[in-house]
């Protein structure tokens, strides 16, 4: 290898001092302001992550708050819902019981009618003591309340009477038959017709043809037996 010596001078190794001494500070004034902004970096960074869990608890709690809101509610709701549907079941159950308990009734009342409509009974001409009716009290049922009234009819105008009764049986046979009528493929006209009291209901064929054929219904009114 080759050596060259060279020569320095003393003011340009004190100018090489002074600018390495320069730039030593320099440096460490930029590590100086580095940490410092990392130190703010990392207390600004700390503070973040603490407000972000004392948001995260807050909405926790929250969270919590309406849960317990919620599921309070929602077996309230369920506890009205099963009251409720106990009410309907035990309604179904009265009104079961009720209906029948009225078949009974409601069979002996129509097998009064049927003993009492001129033709069906065997005490047809059983004339009733006069003394025994007096106490009897109509109930607004005119199955029951017929009996009387014919009862007493029997006694004053007999005539008049068994005229009633078969009027009675002739009007019973015609509910009979007009029960059984299908009104299915029949629509009603929603215009009435008919005198006050007296209404007619009109029906007409769903599919309607050439020389339609109509259908008309006088409903009987309520009427007492006089």
């Amino acid at each position: 290898y080759k050596m060259e010596v060279v020569q320095v001078n003393g003011e340009v190794i004190g100018e090489l001092s002074r600018l390495v001494k320069r730039v030593g500070e320099q440096q460490r004034e930029i590590v100086l302001e580095l940490s410092k902004e990392l130190g703010k970096h990392n207390m600004l960074a700390e503070k973040a992550i603490q407000r972000e869990e004392r948001l995260l608890q807050k909405v926790n709690r929250i969270e919590e708050k309406i849960m317990q809101k919620e599921i309070y509610n929602y077996k309230e709701i369920q506890q009205q819902i099963k009251r409720r549907r106990e009410m309907q079941a035990k309604n179904v159950l009265s009104n079961k019981q009720q209906d029948e308990n009225m078949v009974p009734q409601i069979f002996k009342e129509m097998e009064e009618a049927e003993n009492s409509d001129g033709f069906d009974s065997c005490e047809e001409d059983h004339v009733a003591d006069p003394e025994s009716l007096k106490n009897v009290k109509r109930t607004g049922n005119p199955f029951f309340d017929f009996n009387i009234d014919i009862k007493e009819l029997q006694i004053s105008e007999p005539d008049l009477a068994f005229s009633i009764k078969i009027g009675r049986k002739m009007i019973v046979d015609y509910i009979e038959k007009g029960c059984d009528i299908d009104d299915e493929g029949w629509k009603l006209f929603p215009q009435k017709a008919g005198f006050k009291n007296y209404p007619v209901q009109a029906f007409y064929p769903e599919t309607i043809r050439a020389n339609p054929t109509y259908k008309f219904r006088i409903l009987i009114p309520k009427c007492e037996l006089q």
